[in-house]
């Protein structure tokens, strides 16, 4: 898999996820240090865990077990550094928000929202990861026929479980199987029609200010969120919560259509024998900008949708969550 760089910092992290090793990418010559742990005082009370002063890529002493979190030195900046896509041998699309720039500048936090595909093929040593995070809620937008086909494994630390299913989005291969897609003219017009509910729909809408709900309260995160691809009814949720903490609209665009990286091989053998269903697999720009114009349509522009329809009070949301 490619190396891919989120936030276009000068390094990032990565984590190979069937053997848990971290990697730190320096991308430019320039003197730096990195710290074990987040910086919550001085930095000089961490330990120092490697220094240079070259661009490149160096292994990081880690715990396979745990997750991690680093702080990476220049003299012109301190970034908080963790891995975007967590190390699951037994998942795909798991990932972590943080890193990202969001309102005033200010960076998400590393740690506190994770978007994730479905949870059932996990290993022993995956879900130990998610419990040393801790992992604190988990909030399922899968109907109950997808979890009944895929149960999650979760770890103990899981405190919240808040099943609330939404049909639009469901692109699981039993239903699939099913031919729920015969009615539309190709898939594409199918996957419009289904980014255009998840942000017109009433009863959608409270489940998305029910997730914000959880999100608001420190005392529940961190949350992993989680359908069956962790593409479509997860991304809408991801997008709203970028978009909550004052991400860019590339940003999160981009975001959004990294599922497509992280999915490759999931899908690969349904989509070998009905490759007219490929689309189903696979996100484009153009779904999530459907959303985005629908919101603005009806609110003028995503803050207003947030602040209003889905009643998410965005100066506290930042307030709590940017560093």
């Amino acid at each position: 898999m490619q190396i891919h760089n989120i936030t276009n910092d000068i390094a990032f992290i990565t984590r190979n996820k069937k053997t848990k090793e971290a990697v730190l990418h320096v991308e430019k010559d320039v003197p730096w240090k990195i710290h074990a742990g987040k910086s919550t005082g001085k930095t000089a009370d961490l330990p120092l865990i490697l220094s240079g002063d070259k661009a490149g890529t160096y292994p990081l002493p880690v715990d396979r077990a745990r997750h991690a979190c680093f702080t990476f030195l220049t003299a012109e900046e301190t970034l908080v550094l963790a891995e975007n896509h967590l190390p699951m041998t037994g998942g795909y699309n798991i990932r972590d928000l943080g890193g990202y720039r969001g309102a005033d500048g200010k960076r998400v936090a590393w740690g506190k929202f994770f978007r994730a595909d479905d949870l059932a093929h996990l290993t022993d040593e995956d879900v130990a990861y998610l419990a040393s995070i801790p992992i604190t809620t988990v909030f399922d937008f899968r109907t109950q026929r997808e979890v009944d086909f895929a149960p999650d494994r979760l770890p103990s630390t899981v405190k919240n479980i808040v099943h609330r299913p939404l049909a639009p989005g469901n692109v699981a291969p039993s239903e699939i199987q099913d031919g729920k897609f015969g009615a539309y003219d190709d898939t594409a017009t199918f996957m419009h029609v289904v980014y255009r509910e998840l942000v017109a729909s009433e009863s959608i809408n409270a489940v998305y200010r029910e997730f914000f709900a959880h999100i608001a309260n420190e005392n529940e995160l961190p949350i992993l969120f989680h359908c069956t691809a962790g593409k479509d009814r997860t991304g809408i949720a991801a997008a709203f919560l970028l978009f909550a903490l004052g991400v860019d609209k590339e940003t999160i665009l981009q975001d959004y259509i990294d599922s497509n990286r992280y999915l490759s091989g999931k899908y690969t053998r349904l989509t070998q024998d009905n490759p007219q269903l490929a689309v189903l697999y696979s996100v484009t720009p153009g779904y999530l900008l459907t959303a985005i114009e629908t919101m603005e349509q009806t609110c003028q522009t995503v803050e207003n949708y947030l602040s209003h329809v889905l009643e998410v009070d965005l100066a506290a949301l930042r307030a709590k969550y940017l560093y």
